[in-house]
């Protein structure tokens, strides 16, 4: 998604013409002089140098926090803050091979006893502390490069302005200490391969990291290489168990593997039914999908292909995809036996693997923070390559022009953090979203148009933004389409606070008409009928409601209080009461049901 569309028109043409402006000959060759002399500074190994590296850091930890996500609490969270303040974890839960990511979990709800702060509070906290981290050990790393300073500011440019980097702006989720861990971990690997002595930095970043999260596992071929190369220089093992024929039998092996699993033991290749806790089971997408509102998304259809190159995009960058499209034009040149090339790539292809065939159960673009991860070893695989590239030819003499192409997009593509941090800016995003979601993967995007909507302040505002999202997406509807009836449902919401009680009526009407099965339609439409004074069919469709969620068992106290109302009032209405007493008892019943 082009995030710039979203930003205020001056703010838009201003970006574009500076970028524009910084790709212009004599800008672009003064610039990169500039910035070779300012990273020359930054990079020093002296204490003025290692104190500007900490300036830095410590600055981006207030960046981070004044850029803010706004949709930190979207999705899962809820559930997951709710999770953590009712059950008090210990360190026994770190040796429990069914969590997926005690440490992660562990931390912040420890950081939050110690501090006192709430738990939303403390994940902001530490995702932005997390950011301030992986700034400072990649300012460090930068001092340990041994290639032209040229290329260090294309490696600077682009690792900081990845999309993934948005989990540092206080982002409240599970994921952005994996994040850091991998990212670390990878940059350790790089100073092996530079003649450091870091294995053992990486061999302890990747046990920490299968607490912090299990998606650590598919970095788990790429360290077994690189212990075996490791003992390989040591003369301790044969050089051809890490040869190019060796890779590609353990590759074609683990594939091979991989395709039994998916078809026999997660039986993922077909959906069988639209079930919500079905669906939510299946970890991978299927290769068959008969469910018409699932909008046949599989894994091998355009839609969901489209979907996983946007999010590549976007947690990359387009930054990093420009400098792999340069590396590519010289693929030709890149030796394919080279460790470091073999082990990157190791690293990638598995997470590419997972995040290409991981059913999104949400969506790619809500599931962004789960599927982002794979931002860093994409990364670290594209600068070895444009390394290789530019080690072996004479592209280098480009750099200048190159540099400030890379300074263009990355003032481009920062952007995202901007928008992601205004309420409008994101609310319009995450509106725009949706609009694409239900057109690809459609299941559950009308939740993105909905959070968008909400973040509407004004109400008329709010209700023309539904109806022309509802009245644009109306010619590709489906027969019983769950999404459609959900929108239908919200905007008979806001019509409601709105009193407009006709187009209430409407649109809760359309909510059921679209999906008999929508509870939340048929109980606020009873409570429409209640306000209404029609006191019989607001009785008789809560009675419905409650029949279905309360009986055996109550899971909705609110529901048989309006039905009790609704039985009041009907009796008051029956028995003559005037006019003020029934209005008496609706206004009570107005503010218990806000």
């Amino acid at each position: 998604m082009n995030h710039l569309a979203f930003v205020e028109a001056p703010v838009r043409y201003f970006v574009i013409g500076i970028s524009v402006i910084l790709f212009l000959p004599p800008v672009s060759q003064m610039l990169h002089g500039g910035i070779r002399r300012s990273l020359s500074v930054l990079t020093e190994r002296s204490s003025r140098g290692q104190a500007i590296r900490i300036v830095i850091a410590l600055a981006s930890l207030f960046l981070f926090f004044a850029l803010r996500i706004e949709t930190d609490m979207y999705g899962d969270t809820r559930s997951l803050l709710e999770y953590l303040s009712k059950r008090d974890l210990s360190w026994d839960e770190l040796f429990d091979t069914h969590d997926a990511e005690p440490l992660t979990r562990l931390i912040h709800q420890t950081f939050s006893q110690w501090t006192g702060y709430d738990l939303r509070l403390s994940y902001q906290l530490i995702s932005c502390l997390a950011g301030g981290i992986y700034v400072w050990f990649f300012l460090q790393f930068l001092t340990r490069l041994k290639f032209n300073p040229g290329l260090s500011i294309i490696f600077l440019l682009t690792g900081l302005s990845l999309g993934a980097n948005q989990l540092f702006f206080g982002h409240v989720e599970d994921y952005t200490l994996l994040y850091l861990a991998v990212a670390l971990l990878l940059m350790f690997a790089w100073r092996y391969f530079e003649g450091e002595n870091t294995l053992g930095w990486v061999l302890i970043t990747f046990l920490v990291g299968l607490r912090l999260h299990a998606e650590m596992l598919l970095l788990t071929p790429g360290v077994i290489y690189l212990a075996i190369y490791h003992l390989s220089l040591k003369e301790k093992v044969h050089s051809r168990w890490v040869g190019i024929r060796a890779i590609w039998i353990f590759f074609v092996a683990s594939l091979i593997l991989a395709v039994g699993l998916y078809f026999f033991y997660f039986e993922a290749y077909i959906i069988e039914s639209g079930n919500q806790d079905y669906l939510m089971k299946k970890i991978f997408l299927p290769m068959i999908n008969p469910i018409a509102y699932l909008n046949g998304y599989t894994l091998q259809s355009w839609m969901h292909i489209n979907d996983f190159l946007q999010l590549l995009l976007q947690v990359g960058s387009p930054t990093l995809m420009f400098v792999l499209v340069l590396s590519l034009r010289e693929v030709r040149s890149i030796r394919r036996n080279q460790p470091r090339i073999i082990f990157f790539g190791l690293c990638l292809v598995y997470f590419l693997m997972f995040t290409f065939t991981m059913n999104p159960v949400l969506s790619m673009p809500r599931d962004w923070d789960l599927l982002s991860i794979v931002a860093a070893p994409l990364f670290f695989f594209v600068i070895v390559l444009y390394v290789e590239v530019n080690t072996s030819n004479r592209t280098i003499v480009f750099l200048p022009l190159v540099v400030s192409f890379v300074l263009s997009l990355t003032l481009i593509s920062s952007t995202l953090f901007v928008v992601n941090s205004t309420k409008d800016m994101v609310s319009h995003r995450v509106r725009a979203l949706g609009v694409w979601v239900y057109h690809s993967y459609h299941r559950n995007s009308s939740y993105l148009i909905n959070v968008g909507c909400k973040n509407i302040t004004n109400l008329d505002e709010q209700i023309r933004e539904r109806e022309r999202i509802i009245g644009r997406i109306a010619p590709d509807k489906m027969e019983g389409d769950p999404d459609f009836s959900f929108l239908h449902q919200k905007l008979a919401e806001a019509y409601y606070l709105n009193n407009d009680l006709r187009n209430s009526e409407s649109n809760y009407r359309k909510a059921l008409t679209e999906d008999t099965t929508n509870s939340e339609a048929l109980k606020g439409l009873g409570v429409l009928f209640l306000k209404m004074g029609r006191f019989e069919e607001g009785i008789e469709a809560l009675d419905q409601y409650n029949q279905k969620f309360n009986d055996p068992f109550v899971q909705d106290q609110w529901a048989l209080v309006a039905a009790e109302y609704g039985h009041y009032l009907a009796f008051l209405s029956e028995s003559g009461a005037d006019s003020l007493r029934i209005g008496e008892v609706l206004r009570s019943f107005e503010l218990i049901s806000r």
